[in-house]
């Protein structure tokens, strides 16, 4: 039988109750697909993007909760996170993880093995950003890489090319992101 009571823990560990990181990780990839497609993207490589970005953004929310629980346990506005407060065990949460990560690789493979190596580079980034914001003084820096990373895949799917647009985009999208989240 399934314990309602703990998909809802999972629910929450995975912040799809704030659906705003969504729409955040999502915009990169919007962008990257008008701009290399002049307007008309792929739809297969869209959806495909799409369901990617909800299980990345979840994974990134379950490692970083996981490697914050000690400090979000202390915070005010963190405290009530599910693995701060114990709610679910870290077990639980890396094998959650696990099954995201695999899902994203399924998806990867409908994609190609160029795309699966640049992958390997978001994944490395969705695991060091959680750290990196004990070591590094502007660690916006490496989510921005990380948001950005979306970018040069669909280029290459789109265009079969990394070029000037994509370059810019990729360091505008590490701007912006770097701005959104020192504000927030």
């Amino acid at each position: 039988m399934i314990n309602l009571e703990k998909l809802k823990l999972y629910y929450k560990l995975m912040r799809i109750d704030k659906p705003i990181g969504f729409y955040l990780l999502f915009w990169p990839v919007l962008w990257a697909f008008l701009v290399s497609t002049s307007g008309a993207p792929n739809l297969y490589y869209l959806l495909i993007f799409f369901f990617g970005v909800i299980a990345t953004r979840s994974a990134g929310c379950i490692i970083n909760d996981f490697f914050d629980q000690e400090i979000d346990s202390k915070v005010k506005r963190t405290k009530d996170r599910v693995l701060a407060s114990k709610l679910i065990s870290n077990e639980e949460a890396l094998i959650i993880f696990s099954l995201l990560i695999i899902f994203c690789f399924i998806l990867l493979m409908m994609l190609g093995l160029k795309i699966i190596m640049f992958a390997f580079f978001s994944l490395l980034l969705l695991i060091i950003y959680p750290l990196s914001k004990r070591y590094f003084k502007l660690p916006q820096l490496i989510l921005g890489f990380a948001f950005g990373s979306s970018i040069p895949m669909i280029f290459i799917l789109e265009k079969n090319v990394i070029d000037i647009n994509c370059i810019m985009l990729y360091i505008i999208t590490i701007a912006w992101a770097v701005v959104y989240d020192t504000y927030y």
